[in-house]
């Protein structure tokens, strides 16, 4: 079954006090797109927690949001330090500059923003190790259920095209069954035709019936019902199929436009047009439609 790209999924953790929160929101992308927003002291997880969520999805934009509460750790008020020797170092560096070349100006803080090493990372969490296997299997579980609501509004999607399809296939017999009467009406109007315009001479039944086959040709749909047909029957086969069917959908519907345009340029009969622009209609909802598929 299908799935569509649409999904939420949370889940929640305690470890060692800390409380572990796990959001995922997905939404439609021509590619596999995961960005994890997590705390600094985590960011050793990011790279795993990628790879998770490329086990599982193929496309779809995913945004990850991880929340870990680190206010009752003791390692929670270890964040970025400054490199107090170093910046005096700067500091005298910067006044003999100012000395030596007779520089104008005071030495302001936009002078240090951009030097190297002024800032200290902190030092890696004492159990970064059990916090990375308590955050992988709590987004394992967000993950799974982003993955369990994206299956349901695939299963929704499903049933729409589904019934989509078979108004489709419907509509076209329809078209196939007038072909026999648009034929014998272009028979009866040209017979009038040429009666009226050549009135007391005999009608040549045999030339009315040649250009009567002549314009049956040119305006013959059979093929392109044929294979509209066939590719209902494909898109079929994908809506059922378990793997990401989005762009092999893509595809498809854009061949049964294709077809579809064919048959309105050979189409001279009223009632097909209005049943060519209706199918129109329903092939650009598919195709909107196709857009939130995996």
């Amino acid at each position: 079954m299908i799935s569509s790209m649409t999904g939420f999924g949370k889940a929640e953790a305690t470890y060692n006090g800390r409380r572990i929160s796990v959001e995922i929101k997905s939404v439609n992308h021509r590619y596999l797109d995961v960005s994890v927003r997590l705390p600094s002291s985590l960011s050793f997880c990011e790279l795993e927690i990628r790879k998770r969520a490329g086990e599982i999805f193929s496309r779809g934009k995913l945004e990850i949001f991880i929340k870990v509460d680190l206010e009752k750790d003791e390692d929670y008020g270890r964040q970025l330090s400054l490199n107090v020797p170093l910046l005096l170092n700067y500091y005298k560096m910067f006044l003999q500059m100012k000395k030596e070349l007779n520089l104008p100006g005071e030495i302001t803080l936009a002078e240090f923003t951009g030097l190297k090493d002024i800032f200290v990372p902190p030092e890696p969490l004492s159990d970064g190790d059990e916090i990375q296997e308590m955050l992988i299997k709590t987004a394992e579980e967000a993950l799974e259920a982003a993955r369990q609501m994206r299956n349901r509004e695939g299963e929704s999607l499903c049933r729409v095209m589904a019934d989509a399809l078979c108004l489709i296939e419907e509509r076209l017999e329809d078209i196939r069954a007038r072909a026999p009467l648009v034929i014998e009406e272009y028979r009866m109007r040209l017979a009038d035709r040429i009666q009226s315009l050549a009135s007391g001479i005999p009608l040549d039944e045999g030339r009315l019936t040649q250009e009567v086959a002549i314009m049956a040709d040119r305006i013959d749909i059979t093929e392109e019902i044929d294979r509209l047909r066939s590719h209902l029957e494909q898109f079929r086969d994908l809506l059922r199929s378990s793997v990401a069917a989005g762009r092999k959908l893509d595809f498809l519907v854009q061949e049964m436009g294709r077809e579809t345009n064919t048959m309105g340029a050979k189409s001279n009969d009223l009632e097909s047009s209005r049943i060519i622009i209706w199918l129109k209609g329903e092939m650009s909802k598919l195709k909107e439609q196709i857009q939130n598929i995996e």
